[in-house]
């Protein structure tokens, strides 16, 4: 029972986190926030990482402006679907979030993620 209860506020809380950040993605401006935190390999390297440009793409999806998010980052578009999943695979408890769980979290799934993350993060810095 314990442990139960604890998973619940641990969900909760999580929930709380994404709901909070999504508030903020939505209602500032990460080109224009100094309260929105910045890329450290982008700022050490001048090279964009897998993720350089997520808050601004999110923040235009948003805002309905799918064309700008795709600029921003093309990768989230493939990334957001996986990522619900792994969520709704850890979190759900239910039939369908098991087999989810077998697909998305199966060593296949995860280095065909890791192999195409490592492929986007090169091809976005060749000139």
């Amino acid at each position: 029972m314990r442990d139960k209860r604890r998973t619940a506020w641990l969900t909760a809380i999580a929930a709380s986190g994404v709901v909070a950040a999504g508030l903020m993605l939505y209602f500032i401006e990460p080109n224009n926030s100094p309260w929105l935190p910045k890329c450290i390999f982008k700022l050490a390297t001048g090279l964009d990482c897998p993720a350089c440009g997520t808050q601004r793409a999110i923040h235009s999806l948003m805002h309905g402006e799918w064309r700008a998010a795709w600029g921003y980052n093309a990768f989230l578009f493939l990334s957001l679907p996986y990522v619900v999943a792994v969520m709704f695979a850890t979190f759900a408890r239910c039939k369908t979030a098991d087999k989810v769980k077998r697909f998305a979290m199966s060593r296949t799934a995860v280095n065909i993620y890791l192999y195409l993350t490592i492929a986007w993060w090169i091809l976005r810095n060749l000139p």
